[in-house]
């Protein structure tokens, strides 16, 4: 099993790096579509890596909207194959600190002024995707385990900004 995950590792690895990382909007489509085949091939129990793999290859500027944008098309096409708890701590953990940045920081100032001006930006950061993202988690974690570490960090921002506006 490990030399699978790492020849899956290593395949994840390539599509983002060659095909989610580039500025061409076609080619990630298709990088996102054979993401989404790789995933349906060896089901929804190695998600964990793939967003792991993605996220470490996503790291900065527009790829961080590539990489929301491509956890909430992942989640969305593979809906009908997952089962309650296949939303692990661990994957909550390493996506968590972007949505929040996506709700309440950064990415959504990057966000509304993407809405506000008329330059030409990548259609990933158009699209809202923290939302979506929150409710594939409510729908498929294990509650008994993972409830807390869903809630915890939204439960943080609002504590530590008592002000609406920030919210």
């Amino acid at each position: 099993m490990p030399a699978f995950k790492l020849h899956l590792q290593k395949l994840v690895n390539l599509i983002v790096v060659k095909g989610l990382r580039v500025k061409d909007l076609n080619t990630r489509e298709k990088a996102r579509k054979a993401l989404i085949k790789v995933v349906s091939e060896v089901s929804p129990r190695f998600l964990t890596l793939i967003i792991q793999e993605m996220g470490n290859n996503l790291d900065r500027g527009f790829q961080l909207h590539v990489y929301l944008y491509t956890v909430h098309y992942v989640f969305n096409h593979m809906r009908e194959q997952m089962k309650s708890g296949q939303i692990t701590t661990q994957m909550i953990k390493l996506v968590s600190p972007l949505l929040l940045r996506e709700m309440f920081g950064d990415l959504k100032e990057e966000r509304q002024a993407t809405e506000e001006t008329a330059k030409k930006h990548i259609k990933e950061s158009k699209a809202r995707k923290a939302m979506p993202i929150y409710e594939v988690f409510a729908e498929f974690i294990d509650f008994k385990h993972s409830f807390l570490e869903l809630i915890q960090p939204i439960v943080k921002v609002l504590e530590d900004n008592p002000n609406h506006s920030a919210i």
